[in-house]
């Protein structure tokens, strides 16, 4: 098996068991460089570098391996996320600003909408997380960017949604959760200044 990565020949190999093991193999490596898999051809057959439909390892003659440098899939990802946690923050005041006038039809309608979209940003944070480049690793390891700001606030939510407590939701909203919206994304922008 010849592989190659970027129209470079790095390998001529037969002790891989199958082809998604040496394509784990390679993006560890390559994430390392700061890129990331963008294409996969096996034998002239293009694949997707996420869902390889592999032919036997032993089988195969040729991988081509295309890259692309981790920071822009990263900022792909990172621009629409900050401005979805704009966005959330909007939507959040004006929830809690619906609850503390009384408006409780409106603000349980728009609740549902920041809860959709918590769901979203949290997808989000993930992506951002697989992509981000070692030297932003520390900031992972110190806890400023999680995959979870607010899973500690959600269920004492969830809570008050069943209760129909409508104060203990406008405070948590209002006390907790817009906060930890302005961090993660102040998290977000610090470490990735320049890259957006």
């Amino acid at each position: 098996m010849r592989i190659y990565i970027d129209g470079k020949l790095v390998e001529k190999s037969m002790g891989y068991a199958s082809l998604d093991v040496l394509l784990r193999k390679l993006a560890g490596e390559l994430r390392k460089e700061g890129l990331l898999i963008s294409s996969v051809k096996v034998d002239g057959r293009q694949h997707s570098p996420d869902r390889l439909q592999e032919p036997a390892a032993e089988d195969v003659q040729v991988v081509e391996i295309e890259t692309a440098p981790a920071l822009e899939k990263l900022s792909a990802v990172l621009r629409p996320l900050l401005e979805l946690l704009d966005t959330l923050q909007e939507a959040v005041r004006e929830v809690y600003t619906y609850l503390q006038a009384g408006a409780t039809g409106r603000a349980m309608q728009e609740l549902a909408a920041v809860l959709e979209a918590l769901d979203h940003v949290q997808g989000g944070l993930t992506a951002v997380k697989t992509l981000m480049p070692p030297s932003a690793v520390p900031a992972v390891n110190r806890g400023e960017i999680t995959n979870n700001p607010f899973g500690h606030i959600l269920p004492e939510m969830l809570q008050a949604l069943e209760a129909r407590d409508t104060v203990v939701m406008a405070d948590l909203l209002e006390y907790e959760l817009e906060p930890a919206l302005a961090r993660c994304r102040q998290d977000l922008a610090r470490h990735f200044e320049g890259r957006h």
